[in-house]
């Protein structure tokens, strides 16, 4: 069975790499596509043509160190195009806030925290369609013998979201992200980096972060289907108002059948920086 195992875990670039399950001699991915399309999922494609879509939605909730609770709810819709090595993506989220604080959308609709004490100028709710996110993953080394995988991703925020939205920074970002792994028996163990740069708002300045993210994949089954991936992810701070995040991340994928796989994944906070949980849900089909 021919699989790969894609990760997008926070609002974030967290991680990116080819792994391989060697137990099963099924070879996996994890990427980093950005919550909430996560992409934590079993690609068992059924077309030759390399395009896939994914739909789902994705929700945090928590105080981030301010006074009151933030609520974020988005459901995106992602196109996905795999040939060889190379995989590129567009992603548009639809997001709804309830926040007395400022946060922006971040890549591919995961947000970015600035002040959760500075109430928004456009009231406590705002909704409506995000900033498109394009990116792209090379594997950098395919078909290792000791199944060695190290991923490189890009990828461009464009501010396509409405004017007066309060969900848009109205600037460009582009975050780069690169992710190492090896199978040890049937266990992946991987780490990644990322680096974001922001594009400072008006009224508004924003740092360029630094990610981190430690874990494994592993299969719960014999056919390597579903697959469970566990991290510890790390970001930092976009302002001097909010505390850096730290996070433990979960997913499980599996196969529907007919050319779908599904997706459940969710995460517990470890600092104030971060949501109290967040949960999500993701299928995904080969077109």
């Amino acid at each position: 069975m021919h699989m790969k195992f894609y990760r997008d875990p926070r609002p974030a670039a967290l991680l990116a790499g080819l792994v391989t399950l060697a137990a099963v001699h099924a070879p996996a991915r994890a990427a980093s596509d950005d919550a909430p399309m996560p992409n934590v999922q079993i690609d068992n494609r059924t077309s030759l043509g390399g395009f896939s879509i994914s739909a789902g939605p994705a929700f945090w909730s928590g105080d981030f160190g301010g006074p009151t609770t933030s609520d974020i709810f988005v459901a995106a819709v992602s196109l996905r195009y795999d040939s060889g090595p190379l995989r590129t993506w567009a992603t548009l989220p639809y997001m709804r806030v309830e926040s007395d604080g400022v946060l922006f959308a971040g890549t591919d609709g995961g947000p970015i925290l600035v002040d959760t004490t500075r109430p928004s100028p456009e009231g406590r709710v705002r909704d409506g369609l995000g900033d498109i996110t394009v990116g792209a993953t090379w594997s950098a080394l395919e078909g290792r013998a000791d199944g060695l995988a190290v991923d490189l991703t890009g990828r461009l925020k464009l501010p396509t979201a409405s004017d007066g939205s309060g969900l848009s920074t109205g600037k460009t970002d582009v975050s780069l992200s690169a992710d190492v792994s090896k199978p040890v028996g049937g266990v992946v163990p991987f780490v990644s980096a990322g680096y974001r740069f922001l594009g400072d708002p008006d009224g508004y300045d924003l740092r360029n972060t630094v990610s981190a993210s430690a874990g494994l994949t592993l299969p719960l089954a014999e056919t390597a289907d579903p697959v469970l991936l566990l991290s510890y992810d790390y970001d930092e701070s976009a302002t001097r108002f909010v505390d850096d995040s730290h996070a433990l991340f979960a997913a499980i994928s599996g196969t529907i059948g007919g050319g779908f796989t599904w997706t459940g994944y969710g995460s517990a906070g470890l600092s104030d920086g971060t949501s109290d949980f967040s949960i999500g849900a993701l299928v995904s089909f080969a077109l």
